[in-house]
């Protein structure tokens, strides 16, 4: 079975990280204007949400606030909503790709990894 191009890419991450098994949980487009609240499902229990606020095509760079990590959880009547588990304002080069990772704990021997390519449309 051929390996898909993203977890290719999740590879080159474990020269940095101690991690070194990876599996594809979900991928996913997003097209969206600046000012736009933007969201995608994700793997059935997540969800990212972000506004682009600036997109400087000069410096290259795009700005998503806001950006959250969410994950499904029930409340205590049954309801499922999304709680973040991340929340932070990216900054991204235009066409370059940023990696975000989250873990229980430090010592964790799993985590959750999301590789971000942004770019600008002309």
């Amino acid at each position: 079975m051929p390996i898909s191009d993203e977890i290719k890419n999740m590879a080159r991450v474990g020269d940095v990280l101690k991690f070194n098994q990876y599996a594809l949980l979900d991928s996913g487009i997003i097209e969206c204007e600046e000012g736009e609240n933007s969201s995608l499902s994700l793997a059935r229990e997540y969800q990212i949400s972000f506004v682009p606020d600036i997109i400087q095509e000069g410096s290259n760079i795009i700005r998503l606030k806001n950006f959250q990590l969410k994950k499904k959880k029930k409340d205590g009547n049954g309801k499922e909503t999304f709680l973040p588990l991340i929340t932070v304002t990216v900054n991204l080069r235009n066409a370059e790709t940023l990696v975000l990772g989250a873990s229980r704990f430090e010592e964790s021997d799993q985590a959750l990894l999301i590789m971000i390519l942004g770019k600008v449309k002309k």
